[in-house]
């Protein structure tokens, strides 16, 4: 025999961890005798002995405590990696793909819910700020920011995106000319052009956000006055936000908790319509599963049209 023994390696590794053929036959569902066996098949094929046996004990030779300290935990790793390999090919898992922030903010707590009741199911998250491929082989659904339906796609709306300037309550304690703007906002007078006075902030932008420019003279603010950080997600957004280091346009559905806890602190009166909306979105070449179609309407029934703040 040529090939190792992985079989038998496995039986020894457990019966050297047990430090018992008994105790390792009840791990892995089988008589100690199969696992006796299997240690022996081992021994041949090595041609040095890994156990003394006596009447009711076992101990490691000195060959054996070396090999199993040198195999043993090789061992866990494979039987760990071909266990989560076996469970993503899993027939009745759903491959998604999700921006970052719908993941983090909306999709996340609504887990627990989902397999409750689809107890049956299983699911792969693939997230990323950019066009996850859509076929059979790869994620069947992927839930996307689009200007208009995509050809190629079905397309299914899932919200129409608004989107909020915010920053922390106490950013806005802290910067009296923003509260300024704010008031005049407050007040209804937010129909004047960018200042010329700088309200010292800071501007957190989003590369995948295109739609700060509409902000500007609404809230009255010079953008070439203010300071300016920029990230790749809306995730970074508001973790900016969160650690007061200036305003972050986000949409509302991504803060409904901390602006209603007074976390975050809206500096419009309503929210903006957003240039893009959130479709979800499979091909059109591929026939989605009964799982991604069961998958696809609890999308839909669960964040279809949330309500913005």
């Amino acid at each position: 025999m040529n090939t190792a023994p992985i079989k038998a390696i496995h039986y020894f590794c457990v019966a050297a961890r047990h430090m018992s053929f008994k105790a390792a036959a009840e791990e892995l569902s089988v008589t100690p005798g199969a696992v006796s066996q299997q240690v022996k098949v081992l021994e041949r094929w090595l041609g040095a002995a890994l156990f003394e046996r006596g009447t009711r004990v076992i101990r490691l030779t000195r060959m054996g405590e070396d090999y199993f300290k040198r195999v043993g935990h090789q061992l866990n790793e494979l039987l760990g990696v071909s266990h989560s390999i076996s469970r993503q090919s899993g027939r009745r898992q759903v491959k998604l793909a999700l921006p970052p922030g719908f993941a983090q903010q909306c999709f996340a707590p609504a887990l627990a819910a989902f397999f409750r009741r689809y107890p049956q199911l299983e699911l792969q998250t693939n997230v990323s700020v950019l066009p996850e491929a859509l076929s059979g082989e790869s994620n069947e659904l992927a839930v996307r920011h689009l200007s208009a339906p995509a050809p190629g796609l079905v397309c299914e709306k899932l919200q129409d995106v608004c989107l909020m300037p915010v920053c922390s309550a106490e950013y806005l304690a802290t910067h009296p000319g923003l509260q300024a703007k704010q008031q005049q906002v407050a007040e209804g007078n937010n129909r004047y052009q960018p200042a010329d006075v700088s309200t010292d902030s800071c501007l957190i932008y989003n590369q995948q956000q295109p739609d700060w420019h509409k902000v500007y003279p609404l809230l009255g603010i010079n953008p070439d006055r203010e300071r300016a950080y920029h990230c790749n997600t809306s995730v970074n957004v508001l973790d900016a936000v969160r650690h007061h280091v200036g305003i972050g346009l986000l949409e509302s559905s991504l803060i409904e908790r901390e602006l209603a806890s007074g976390e975050l602190r809206g500096l419009l009166a309503s929210p903006l319509p957003a240039s893009r909306h959130m479709y979800v979105v499979y091909s059109d070449q591929v026939l989605l599963s009964d799982e991604a179609l069961i998958v696809k309407d609890w999308l839909l029934d669960t964040f279809g049209q949330y309500p913005q703040v």
